[in-house]
């Protein structure tokens, strides 16, 4: 069984429309054969797990790579099965093991995830896999720096490619299916 992770904000609440197209897109995944990991936090992270365990056949598809913060001390209610982290390195080396990422709506531990993920692609230390980055926030993050990167010949026009884009986590879970 293949995973998916899905990276996103801690902070969107239960009643946001992401939060419910998270969960959405994360039970169309394990549907369709995934397995999803997060960081195991709430928010995003919640939306995914809790997708995840309500579509689960069995008692493995709904994974979290936890760490504690003195802000988000426990592990999210829906996650399966945690595996605990003390440093946010040996938690991004588990999440390299995924074979796919959804990246969502984040702050900057969003944003060291996508990069992690790119960096290990782009210079061969992982193989590529789907890397797809949800919503109009990362497409202008990602547009602006790919074409200022490029421009300055700090990246190659290959490595624009390491990365796709989806509006909705919906159409993102649909890219995987």
């Amino acid at each position: 069984m293949k995973t998916v992770a899905m990276f996103g904000s801690a902070r969107p609440t239960s009643d946001l429309p992401i939060y419910t197209a998270t969960t959405e897109a994360a039970a169309m995944l394990v549907e369709g054969g995934w397995r999803v990991c997060t960081g195991g936090g709430p928010g995003l992270m919640e939306a995914a797990n809790k997708g995840a365990k309500e579509a689960c056949q069995s008692d493995s598809c709904s994974f979290g790579y936890s760490i504690f913060l003195p802000f988000e001390a426990e592990t999210n209610e829906h996650v399966q099965e945690d595996t605990h982290h003390k440093t946010f390195f040996t938690r991004l080396e588990q999440f390299a093991d995924a074979d796919a990422f959804i990246a969502l709506p984040g702050g900057i531990g969003t944003q060291l995830e996508i990069l992690t993920v790119l960096q290990l692609m782009q210079v061969g230390h992982m193989d590529h896999k789907p890397l797809i980055l949800v919503g109009p926030m990362w497409k202008k993050i990602f547009e602006r720096t790919g074409s200022y990167l490029l421009s300055e010949a700090y990246i190659c026009e290959k490595d624009l490619d390491l990365w796709r884009y989806a509006n909705t986590p919906q159409e993102a879970a649909r890219l995987l299916l």
